[in-house]
């Protein structure tokens, strides 16, 4: 059995959209239309939010700066300081 990282979007517009990763690549969050998933709508969500490289099994996130921060199970990732840019606060 071959590995794979999945993605599963649970909640929004999108909930049930799954995106399935099974050789090394990357996705981008955000509100973009050049990110993999797009929230347009959403204060919340920066323009590119975080990134996320997947090598199966293995997986790196990396949140690009976002003034909230990147959430996954409760465990809170990067947001930039207020004042910062998005890319000083990407660095």
């Amino acid at each position: 059995m071959s590995a794979k990282v999945q993605i599963k979007i649970s909640q929004g517009q999108d909930a049930g959209k799954v995106f399935t990763f099974t050789e090394h690549d990357t996705f981008v969050f955000g509100r973009m239309d050049d990110c993999h998933a797009c929230l347009p709508d959403d204060t919340q969500v920066s323009r590119h939010h975080f990134l996320l490289e997947v090598n199966p099994p293995q997986a790196c996130l990396r949140d690009l700066g976002s003034l909230n921060g990147t959430y996954v199970n409760g465990k809170k990732f990067g947001a930039r300081e207020k004042g910062e840019s998005p890319e000083e606060g990407a660095g």
